[in-house]
């Protein structure tokens, strides 16, 4: 019967990493449908200690007229004067950069988790229990 439970809490944690995932990308396409992207360009990174990695700040132009924002995702390989991809909300104005790294951390790699957990706990459920 314990066995059971563990199963069941196996596949409990692979479907709420895979909801987590899903709830990402939905927002993300929700901000996506009402942006505009635009090149950009590093002019800083800024340290946090809380944050193991930088966060890039990054300026954009739109109608001639510059903005500037700090990342919430870490740079990863990037350097002062690298150019990137932002993508503008035009209704609340917030920016983020745009990268397949980001989609990959918060949406592919968990939901591929979430599925191995989900797999992996059914699996177990049907080896013990028939």
């Amino acid at each position: 019967m314990l066995i059971f439970v563990v199963a069941f809490l196996i596949v409990a944690i692979g479907l709420g990493i895979a909801s987590f995932a899903i709830l990402h990308e939905c927002d993300w396409r929700k901000r996506l449908r009402n942006s505009v992207v635009v090149d950009g360009i590093v002019i800083a990174e800024h340290s946090e200690p809380e944050w193991e990695n930088t966060r890039a700040e990054i300026e954009y132009e739109i109608d001639d007229h510059a903005h500037r924002f700090v990342s919430r995702y870490g740079t990863g390989m990037l350097a002062v004067g690298d150019h990137v991809r932002v993508f503008v909300d035009t209704t609340t104005g917030d920016a983020e950069r745009l990268a397949f790294a980001t989609r990959w951390v918060f949406t592919i790699g968990p939901i591929l988790l979430g599925a191995f957990f989900v797999y992996f706990g059914l699996s177990i459920a049907h080896q013990y229990g028939g």
